[in-house]
């Protein structure tokens, strides 16, 4: 993700800094459905600057349930972002886009970006 955001950066100018710190080591989540890693993840994640009234785009390798993507973005919402989009190499074909992210009319198909209320 980070070398994937580091190209983002070179093609766009987009800023680059760190916004969200670990906060729990969890397990791999590629064997566990979407409601047992949304479990999993919950307060896995803490923002680690100022997010306030930011428009913040999460950097990801590969989105599968959206799990890990809504939580951060969830974090992030908490903190005051404005708006916090989603963008990945690659996606699974699984199932839908999850009922926390929505796809605007000015995005390409595919394309997420967080609703701006928690899932829980």
């Amino acid at each position: 993700a980070e070398m994937l955001a580091r190209a983002i950066r070179s093609l766009t100018g987009w800023p680059l800094r760190p916004t969200l710190r670990r906060e729990v080591e969890t397990a791999p989540q590629a064997r566990r459905a979407g409601p047992e890693r949304r479990r999993a993840l919950r307060g896995a994640f803490a923002a680690v600057s100022d997010v306030a009234s930011a428009r913040i785009v999460l950097i990801d390798d590969v989105l599968t349930s959206g799990a890990t993507a809504a939580e951060c973005a969830t974090v992030l919402r908490k903190g005051g972002a404005r708006e916090v989009g989603v963008l990945t190499a690659a996606r699974s074909l699984g199932g839908g886009i999850p009922a926390r992210c929505y796809n605007p009319a000015r995005f390409p198909p595919g394309s997420v970006v967080a609703r701006g209320r928690s899932s829980r």
